[in-house]
């Protein structure tokens, strides 16, 4: 099923997602759209509503390039997860990791 409402790139290098005390889940396989990304992932803990950590590491030749940015798991499927990304800015603190409960503005990682 399609969910995104604008045109996705695949992912071309590594998607990192952290969270605290908590494995650490790496893959290369998704998507990155306007609001987000999504990233195939069939055995993870994640759960819909988590802040999540997200660190995409592309590399060109000898050059490395990595871009981190705050992440909301907002979908869980059996092919992976949707998340919506955003910069420290755009989200106020809560005391907790749970952000269910916030509205965004989603922003989509800069590109190459």
């Amino acid at each position: 099923m399609q969910y995104s409402r604008s045109p996705r790139e695949p992912i071309d290098g590594e998607v990192i997602i952290k969270r605290p005390g908590k494995p650490t889940l790496k893959t290369k396989q998704g998507n990155f759209s306007d609001g987000g990304l999504f990233v195939n992932l069939t055995s993870h803990d994640l759960q819909k509503g988590r802040r999540v950590e997200v660190i995409v590491v592309r590399e060109n030749g000898t050059i490395r390039d990595m871009q981190r940015m705050s992440g909301i798991v907002i979908r869980i499927d059996k092919e992976g997860v949707a998340m919506v990304t955003y910069k420290a800015d755009q989200l106020r603190r809560s005391s907790d990791d749970d952000a269910s409960h916030l509205k965004i503005r989603a922003n989509m990682p800069e590109t190459s």
